[in-house]
């Protein structure tokens, strides 16, 4: 039995159609059929009810394809670590990582966590917030770092900061009043961020009228400004590159004087690894 039948098998399966499963794998429509045959043969039982051009799994295929993906999960996961330790590394660690940290504190400590474990090869989950913790409580990542603290009392988190929310727009405007900023540029407002009901109810008690423009990907909302478009309250951290390599102006440091961002490093399990990182990550956020 070969694992190139089995993944065929499980493809076919997938589509209920030869053509597309071979267009997925790459392969031709007859070397997946006598990939299925060659498996069917092996085991000595029909996996598919043959209908025309049409195919679905019957009784025994329907048993078996869990157990195909088993195997081909089990082997992917052999070889992937077989080839880690060829390449000298004797750990992995996997990070899930919301947008807004990954675009901004991220690189500074991959660099960092690296250097200092260089026998560690590191794998970096972009994914929402909100999916952080189930990313880790699924086991496919092993740490995460959020702008959303996780209610799940089965995961460990910790607070790594609590930063200010700061109002920065295009350079133009840094010499301009914030009452007329306000009044002749839009908000650019991150909806889905924690901190975004607060910043709206203080920005209500300042000013009688604000624009705002709904754009739910932080790193859109630095690139519209940039381009001259509006001006947006984001955590210092998300935009401290561009405040330091003067791109940005920073507009305001005390209109919302109680609203801040926290950053939570999640894990479900502690090692030699996620103890060093959590330093880490507490020493960058704390410079």
């Amino acid at each position: 039995m070969e694992t190139q039948w089995l993944k065929s098998f499980i493809k076919a399966a997938k589509y209920e159609n030869l053509r597309l499963a071979s267009e997925e794998l790459f392969i031709s429509q007859p070397a997946v059929t006598k990939h299925i045959q060659s498996l069917e043969k092996s085991l000595n039982i029909q996996l598919f009810v043959r209908q025309n051009k049409s195919i679905r799994l019957n009784q025994n295929g329907e048993m078996f394809l869990p157990i195909a993906q088993e195997i081909i999960d089990t082997f992917e996961v052999g070889i992937h670590r077989f080839q880690q330790y060829i390449e000298g590394f004797e750990r992995e660690l996997t990070i899930a990582v919301a947008p807004q940290i990954a675009n901004s504190m991220l690189p500074s400590i991959i660099k960092q966590f690296s250097k200092h474990m260089p026998h560690v090869s590191v794998r970096v989950e972009i994914v929402k917030s909100n999916e952080v913790a189930n990313s880790i409580q699924s086991g496919q990542s092993n740490v995460g770092l959020s702008k959303i603290k996780p209610v799940n009392p089965s995961l460990s988190v910790k607070c790594l900061n609590d930063e200010p929310i700061v109002c920065v727009g295009p350079k133009h405007l840094e010499s301009m009043d914030m009452v007329e900023i306000i009044r002749q540029e839009k908000v650019l407002t991150h909806e889905y961020a924690p901190y975004w009901d607060e910043v709206n109810r203080q920005l209500q008690q300042h000013f009688s009228h604000t624009t705002n423009m709904k754009v739910n990907q932080t790193e859109a909302i630095k690139q519209m400004i940039l381009e001259g478009i509006g001006v947006a309250f984001l955590p210092k951290s998300v935009v401290l590159k561009e405040l330091e390599e003067d791109r940005l102006a920073l507009l305001a440091t005390n209109i919302l004087k109680t609203c801040t961002s926290k950053t939570y490093f999640i894990s479900k399990h502690s090692s030699v690894e996620t103890e060093y990182l959590f330093e880490l990550c507490k020493s960058i956020y704390g410079t």
